[in-house]
């Protein structure tokens, strides 16, 4: 562990004077001043390398953020830092690095880390609630096809509609209420269809999160 101490450098102060949370300076400060940082006495660079990712991840900057949470936890594992501040900084760190993957839309990295995070804590309900929502974002095969599948029902119905009535209600009135009876079919075909998707996706993703529990319990 490394101790706390009762001098710190100028550099050091002037981070820790920048108001929270203005993000924006912090990571304005920090690569304006990288090289000096990066030769501070330890505790002073961590603290103030953990502000500079916190802030990336809070600007919604992820790749930067992604490439910086490696650095967190390298330094982490080198120096032995397993609590940090009051928390699990490896664990808060691994979560964000997640989470920013999901922003990007890199739902299997994301998802790995998860369960890299659930395996050390398979009772880490915040992990494994976030995991349920990057599986589910993760669109099957099944969900893409009934989605277009809807929308092409969703897409014939209004051309049905202006057929019934520019043409049939006009010239073949007889046969307007058996079209009516089509779109509207159509029309409801199209919800049902999508509904029945993704709630499926839904039920899928829920189970191989289960058995994934499972397996790491």
């Amino acid at each position: 562990m490394h101790q706390l101490k009762t001098y710190h450098s100028p550099l050091y102060r002037d981070f820790k004077a920048i108001a929270r949370p203005d993000y924006k300076s912090i990571v304005h400060f920090f690569e304006k001043h990288e090289t000096e940082i990066f030769n501070l006495e330890f505790s002073e660079y961590f603290e103030m390398l953990c502000g500079y990712a916190k802030a990336l991840f809070e600007m919604g900057s992820y790749t930067q953020h992604i490439m910086i949470a490696d650095v967190v936890i390298e330094s982490s594992i080198e120096n032995n830092i397993h609590i940090f501040q009051g928390e699990d900084i490896f664990k808060k760190t691994l979560f964000r690095k997640a989470a920013s993957h999901y922003q990007l839309m890199e739902y299997k990295k994301s998802q790995h880390i998860l369960k890299e995070i659930i395996k050390m804590n398979p009772g880490d309900s915040e992990s494994i609630s976030f995991l349920k929502k990057v599986v589910r974002s993760q669109k099957s095969n099944l969900q893409k096809n009934t989605r277009a599948t809807a929308m092409l029902c969703f897409l014939i119905t209004p051309i049905l509609i202006c057929i019934d009535i520019l043409i049939l209600d006009s010239f073949y009135g007889h046969l307007s209420p058996m079209a009516e009876r089509i779109w509207k079919g159509i029309f409801l075909l199209g919800w049902v269809i999508l509904l029945s998707g993704d709630l499926w996706h839904r039920i899928m993703s829920h189970r191989r999160v289960a058995l994934f529990l499972h397996k790491v319990s």
